[in-house]
């Protein structure tokens, strides 16, 4: 009996991992990517990009000091 309820409670979180695995993949796949230029590529790959500034993140906050500002980092 007791070794039931535990199969159970495993496959339970089990089924939550995987539904939170999809969601990530969903998310993750349906944020738009930045448009961007290409400046170099150096001799082991990377490439050096330059982003619009429109293309930033933006975030706004609630304060005393500026209600509804945007604020970018």
């Amino acid at each position: 009996m007791r070794s039931s309820w535990l199969i159970k409670a495993g496959l339970v979180i089990i089924l939550l991992l995987i539904i939170w695995t999809l969601y990530g993949v969903f998310i993750s796949r349906s944020v738009p990517q930045a448009s961007y230029e290409g400046r170099e590529t150096q001799d082991n790959g990377v490439e050096i990009r330059a982003i619009s500034r429109g293309d930033l993140a933006h975030s706004s906050c609630r304060g005393k000091k500026d209600e509804g500002s945007i604020v970018e980092k």
